[in-house]
């Protein structure tokens, strides 16, 4: 018999396009049905990363911290990740909201989300990190367009479900 325990450790993402990691402070919770959305702001300045997992010293990702908007400048795809580190809160899921016929779930231009639910991702990318959750989003990012999409975060002290708005601009001609 062994006594060797099983672990569930993901590996952390290898960058292999660009990516933005966006740590968010909820600020102000509120659950779904309420009037408006959870309130939320941006803590840190994002990091920006190469494909090889170096730091950028240039974008074609911006974040505006007041707001959370992402603008994304590229024609080819690009990685955005949201953390949410030390507060009780965990990011769940993400949604998007169309006007559009017939209806689209963003599954062609996000086709790609991986979601921590016990940990964050760090920049650059290192082993994943207690304390935290997070959602990384693949962005294809030749679709010009503004995208209203959310994120769907729990709260652990109510398991009360609030979203965060922050909307995300395609704009790869730019």
């Amino acid at each position: 018999m062994s006594n060797i325990e099983p672990t569930s450790t993901i590996p952390p993402p290898v960058p292999t396009i660009p990516c933005a990691v966006i740590d968010l402070n909820i600020t102000r919770f509120r659950s779904l049905g309420s009037i408006t959305s959870l309130e939320a702001e941006i803590s840190n300045d994002p990091v920006f990363l190469n494909p090889d997992g170096s730091l950028a010293q240039t974008s074609n990702i911006t974040v505006d911290k007041q707001t959370g908007s992402v603008h994304v400048t590229s024609d080819c795809p690009v990685r955005i990740v949201f953390n949410i580190i030390n507060q009780p809160y965990v990011l769940v899921g993400v949604a998007w909201a169309t006007s559009e016929i017939p209806r689209s779930t963003g599954a062609s231009t996000f086709p790609d989300v991986k979601m921590l639910r016990d940990k964050y991702i760090a920049a650059p990318f290192d082993d994943p990190q207690p304390g935290g959750s997070s959602l990384d989003i693949m962005d294809i990012a030749t679709d010009p367009g503004y995208y209203d999409y959310v994120l769907m975060i729990q709260s652990e002290n109510s398991s009360e479900i609030g979203v965060f708005d922050p909307g995300m601009e395609n704009d790869p001609n730019r």
